[in-house]
């Protein structure tokens, strides 16, 4: 079921692009894949810039993360406006030009729905998804993906981490998101079974 749902919003975002067609689809895949990569690696930064209640904590992480994606997004968006009117046309053969948008929405429909997957299993509130997919294979896909997509990106902008490096920490946003393990019961006495309750010791 993890796999329909991961595989399922990036075909939709591939039908978009190739009504977007290509330039349109690239720009807008540059802009939010770069909103999901400054999200993601600036939130322990970000997050050490305010404090929130309690019973707040731990979403901080998740709701930081989701505030910065969409600022960036906005941000790159208004920047691209600005860079590269819509006036402006760029003409590519029409084959490419449909095949190379629905690509483009198809990788960008991939980091949308990994990053909202991984958000969501960086909050307590993931445990609604047992009921109809596995946790776990939800928790590894997504980080899994985003450490893939993180790596292309360090590779392309010369950053020094290691793919290890990235999977420790969302690994660790993933982690601290956990609920609170059960109680440990105390344990009881054996009990003595009814009918030698009341038996008494016998003489010597």
């Amino acid at each position: 079921m993890e796999n329909l749902i991961l595989w399922g919003v990036p075909v939709i975002g591939a039908l978009i692009g190739l009504g977007s067609r290509l330039f349109k689809s690239y720009t807008s895949l540059l802009n939010f894949a770069f909103a999901v990569y400054l999200s993601i690696w600036t939130e322990s930064m970000i997050s050490s810039l305010f404090r929130v209640p309690g019973n707040a904590a731990p979403y901080k992480s998740a709701v930081t993360m989701l505030f910065c994606a969409i600022l960036a997004w906005v941000l790159l968006m208004k920047l691209t406006d600005q860079l590269m009117p819509e006036e402006r046309e760029f003409v590519f053969p029409p084959l490419l030009d449909k095949l190379g948008g629905g690509f483009c929405g198809f990788l960008a429909g991939m980091v949308l729905i990994n990053f909202a997957a991984f958000l969501l299993c960086a909050t307590p509130q993931k445990t609604i998804v047992t009921g109809f997919v596995s946790l776990p294979a939800l928790e590894r896909a997504s980080a899994g993906n985003l450490v893939s997509f993180t790596h292309l990106i360090d590779s392309v902008t010369f950053q020094k981490y290691s793919r290890g490096q990235r999977a420790e920490t969302l690994e660790r946003l993933i982690r601290q998101a956990d609920p609170p393990p059960p109680p440990e019961e105390e344990e009881q006495p054996p009990s003595v079974p009814a009918n030698l309750r009341n038996t008494a010791s016998p003489r010597r």
